[in-house]
């Protein structure tokens, strides 16, 4: 993690572990700072979908969605996950100061595309099936989370608090 002043706004820089020195993550140091912070973290739409509420750095709930569904490995959105956790913590959607995905859709479909070409051209009747469905849903996934999160009850401010797209 790194403190920076960058344009005169404070901010905090988190790096990976593997020294390339890529930066992961990036917000402002007073909203890191303020009193209380609530972060909402989801892991949907691969398998195990799940959701943990996080406030000032504890974990209140965390809890998959197939104890509610029922449903072995339940990818879907964890709609119910979510509303325990919220209620759990006993706050509205819209209190949360942001909201964050387990995946960054660009960078594993650069790294996709990357293995079919290496493996070119045995892996193309694969990269046939999987290119359509990721053109026309996986990389547009943080559109379809804020949907989601609209659906349950969130105002247009939840686009705001959804830093999914770190800076690289």
């Amino acid at each position: 993690m790194v403190i920076t002043n960058y344009f005169s706004n404070n901010f905090i820089w988190f790096f990976d572990n593997n020294d390339s020195g890529k930066c992961i993550s990036s917000f402002y140091l007073y909203n890191f700072l303020k009193k209380s912070m609530r972060v909402l973290g989801i892991s949907a739409y691969y398998h195990d979908s799940a959701v943990t509420l996080i406030e000032n750095g504890e974990i209140k709930s965390a809890v998959q969605e197939e104890r509610f569904t029922r449903i072995k490995h339940d990818p879907s959105f964890p709609v119910n996950a979510l509303r325990y956790c919220i209620n759990e913590a006993n706050i509205d959607i819209n209190q949360l100061d942001y909201v964050c995905f387990y995946e960054k859709p660009f960078l594993k479909f650069e790294r996709l595309l990357e293995t079919y070409l290496s493996f070119a051209p045995k892996g193309f009747s694969s990269f046939r099936m999987a290119i359509p469905i990721w053109v026309r849903e996986k990389l547009f996934q943080k559109n379809l989370l804020i949907k989601e999160l609209i659906k349950i009850g969130a105002n247009d401010d939840i686009k705001k608090k959804y830093f999914s797209q770190s800076i690289i």
